[in-house]
């Protein structure tokens, strides 16, 4: 049965290879040391053939010096990628375009040794964007050889285009007008007028000739304009406009009739330049009547098929079609004529040219006073490459068919595999928040009895209720932390440490079982050892009090030794240090001790019956130490006893040479002058925090669900809130973005009080609604702790 490992391992081959875009690893001398089928392909290469030629071979010249200054910032990790164009060089010698993006791979000392890119070829795009560039400058050339004034808006009445004729009027450039509106050009009478005028021909989406005064600065004419609307399918999306200046005519003669055939010449001139427009596309345009006849076409025709306007004029369309699309040619248009313009139409349809090829499509087609109006748009390029894709596809498949049931089978395994683990966290999740709740009765009411019992025998049986509830709690977060850790939502918290006061601390934990069990423990920190240095504090802990647990559990004579050991400097100024824990106990035997280390497992059926125990303790440790960046190693011999050692390495020096200490006497404090409001739906745990807070603060009500809450905070003042997270009906989050929308209530502390992992609570839209977090089952020293905090904040802030 092939490992987690193996089974990621040929995901990720399978995965390397079958992407669609190309991929290669190189070594930092630029040497290709693994790619893919399709960088392969997209190259003319076998796969085989790539491996061990350098990047410089399949890079043109110039772009490779651009490569090689970009992978220059990796070395002092100003970045960590970058994504470039650069050009590739096919088998052939030809050149193919394609953006590539880079990643750096660094070594234990921060240095890159090994490069991934992902290659997509943008070659056709490049094309395509050459020729529309070539196309814009067309139009704006043959824009500027027009003397009358003429100029394109959008729907919104933006400029997108305009001849040099029309700029200099307004003393502008044509760059300069593109994208302004008519307010930003003209005084706000007339740019609102002509901006009515414009709405009124996208409205009606149909051209108009307008006579009309233009005034720039201080001169005022008059102007024949002619504007027309743009469509795209169906729809209006703009403008095309042109005007001549007809002032010194509207002065001559007054008279209607002269002026309405003056209109009518300027609209011809209007006509003749929309009609160099539709003669300088690079689609084709024609005209057909209802038999589909042709009755005018555009040069495009010629440029492309070889027709001149002689062989198109008064043929049918039939003509240049194949014999298997003429029936799907007749049926287009009779659903045309007989839908009119409700939706736009557009269909693939080849056409014979006049050497008998055939060429690829897209038309576009209207109806306009029941003349069809067509435009096609050639797609070779498309076609063919689509064509390409196919057959290689077909070729792929081809090839793929025969590992299909095994990687369909990997696939359902996978998704089983996906679909277990989601339930097993899913359960985990509602295990911990049922489990939880109770626990924090059980727990804070013994906290809170050994606070208030004299009798010693009353205060031991007290004392084995709060071990009990204390050993299910961390069997608990033993069970979360490994499904956090699997899941890899684990994360490393530094704070400044004291690693020898830390195993001091340990020492006293297990003093009394140490004493009871009539074995010695011992405590040796090494004096050479920093005071303070960045380190998981809560995460080294748990390992030790694992291990040193472990070495008591299992030592029935003798004693336990923990010693620390400084293990020196590193160049980057951090250290590596080690712990061991050294015991006399009954040892593991060689075969065992591997597997000691994985989930749920310990040394035998016996060995869990005498001592007890889930088998997670060693399994989390382990993977704890390697979050961290260390390691954790076993030496122990049957009846001699064990050597755990957990050795750190790369650790910082914090700047900050003592460790702030935690004050004693904190279960005695008290809140005289503040007002506090506890919500929660469990009753066990309204009367525990009743219990606990009702004689050391000057108010305290309870309320056992949000609209309670609600309804007593609109009658009192409160200082604090503390608000139970997941309630019946509405949340404690909901609740408490509606407590922060009253005008007193904005900076006021709300604590959450959850049973759900803090992990999963933090962040996001809850840390802008509550200011801090507590984790049922709670400890009344860390409940006082955070209430004193937040009491202590409020009073700076208001004598601030």
């Amino acid at each position: 049965m092939e490992s987690k490992f193996e089974f990621l391992e040929k995901h990720y081959q399978q995965m390397f290879d079958h992407v669609a875009v190309g991929m290669h690893f190189c070594n930092g001398d630029g040497i290709i040391e693994r790619a893919n089928d399709f960088l392969a392909h997209m190259l003319g290469y076998e796969k085989d053939m790539l491996t061990g030629m350098s990047v410089s071979q399949i890079t043109v010249p110039e772009d490779y010096q651009t490569l090689l200054n970009k992978l220059a910032s990796f070395v002092g990790r100003e970045q960590d990628h970058f994504v470039m164009e650069k050009r590739y060089i096919h088998k052939d010698g030809t050149h193919i375009w394609a953006e590539t993006s880079v990643s750096a791979i660094y070594d234990e000392e921060g240095h890159p040794y090994q490069f991934f890119a992902i290659i997509k070829n943008i070659h056709e795009s490049k094309q395509m964007k050459k020729i529309m560039s070539d196309q814009r400058l067309l139009l704006s050339t043959a824009m500027d050889k027009i003397p009358n004034r003429v100029f394109m808006k959008n729907a919104h009445g933006r400029y997108l285009a305009c001849n040099s004729v029309f700029a200099k009027d307004v003393k502008m450039t044509p760059q300069e007008i593109i994208g302004k509106v008519d307010l930003d050009i003209y005084d706000e009478r007339l740019a609102k007028k002509y901006r009515r005028d414009d709405m009124r021909i996208i409205a009606e989406g149909r051209p108009a000739d307008i006579i009309e005064e233009y005034i720039t600065g201080d001169t005022t004419r008059w102007v024949l304009t002619s504007k027309a609307p743009v469509y795209s399918d169906s729809e209006v999306i703009g403008i095309i406009g042109s005007f001549i200046d007809i002032t010194n005519r509207m002065h001559m003669d007054k008279n209607i009739r002269e002026n309405m055939a003056l209109q009518q010449m300027e609209v011809e001139r209007a006509n003749e330049m929309f009609q160099l427009i539709f003669d300088v596309s690079e689609d084709l345009i024609c005209m057909l009547n209802r038999d589909g006849i042709i009755l005018q076409t555009n040069p495009s025709w010629f440029r492309q098929l070889g027709y001149t306007q002689s062989m198109l004029i008064g043929k049918s369309m039939a003509r240049f079609l194949k014999q298997e699309d003429m029936a799907k040619a007749v049926a287009f248009f009779k659903e045309i004529y007989e839908n009119g313009n409700s939706r736009p139409y557009k269909s693939d349809i080849p056409l014979i040219a006049g050497n008998s090829k055939e060429i690829w499509y897209n038309w576009s087609i209207r109806l306009v006073d029941d003349v069809i109006v067509a435009s096609g748009r050639n797609i070779m390029i498309q076609r063919e490459t689509e064509a390409y894709l196919i057959n290689s596809r077909i070729s792929a498949e081809k090839a793929r068919l025969a590992s299909e049931r095994a990687r369909i089978a990997a696939e359902n395994a996978r998704k089983a595999s996906e679909k277990a683990n989601k339930v097993k966290d899913e359960f985990i999740a509602n295990m911990s928040h049922e489990i939880r709740t109770p626990l924090n009765a059980i727990i804070g009411l013994a906290d809170l009895l050994s606070m208030q019992l004299n009798d010693r025998k009353q205060l031991k049986s007290v004392n084995t209720i709060k071990v009990a509830g204390n050993a299910l709690l961390g069997l608990m977060n033993d069970i979360l932390d490994l499904s956090k850790i699997e899941a890899g939502m684990m994360s490393v918290v530094h704070d400044v440490v004291s690693i020898n006061d830390v195993v001091v601390d340990l020492s006293q934990i297990f003093e009394r079982e140490v004493m009871k069990k009539r074995l010695s423990l011992r405590v040796i920190p090494d004096e050479t050892m920093p005071d303070a240095l960045m380190m998981d504090m809560k995460r080294t802990r748990q390992i030790l009090l694992n291990i040193v647990g472990n070495a008591v559990k299992f030592t029935d004579e003798g004693g336990i030794v923990v010693r620390t050991k400084y293990l020196g400097r590193n160049n980057d100024e951090t250290v590596n240090i080690s712990i061991s824990v050294k015991d006399t106990g009954i040892g593991i035997p060689e075969k065992d001790q591997e597997r000691i280390f994985q989930s749920f497992q310990q040394q035998s059926a016996n060995i869990n019956h005498r001592y007890g125990g889930t088998g997670l303790g060693l399994a989390i440790s382990r993977r704890l130490a390697e979050l961290m960046g260390g390691s954790l190693a076993l030496a122990s011999k049957v009846g001699v006893g064990s050597d755990v050692i957990l050795t750190l390495r790369g650790i910082e020096l914090s700047h900050i040479t003592e460790v702030e200490e935690v004050s004693n006497g904190i279960l005695d404090i008290c809140f005289p002058h503040t007002s506090i409001l506890v919500v929660d739906d469990e009753a066990l745990n309204l009367e525990l925090m009743e219990e606990i807070l009702k004689d050391r603060c000057r108010q305290l009500d309870c309320a056992s669900d949000g609209q309670e809450a609600l309804t007593l905070i609109e009658k009192n003042d409160y200082d604090l809130i503390i608000m139970d997270m997941i309630m019946p009906g509405v949340s404690g989050l909901q609740v408490a973005r509606q407590i922060r929308k009253l005008p007193d209530y904005y900076d006021v502390p709300i604590i959450c009080f959850t049973a759900t992992v803090v992990e999963n609570v933090v962040g996001g839209d809850h840390d802008s609604v509550f200011s801090d977090y507590l984790t049922k089952p709670i400890h009344i020293s860390d409940m006082m702790t955070c209430i004193n905090q937040w009491v202590n904040k409020q009073k700076s802030h208001l004598s601030g």
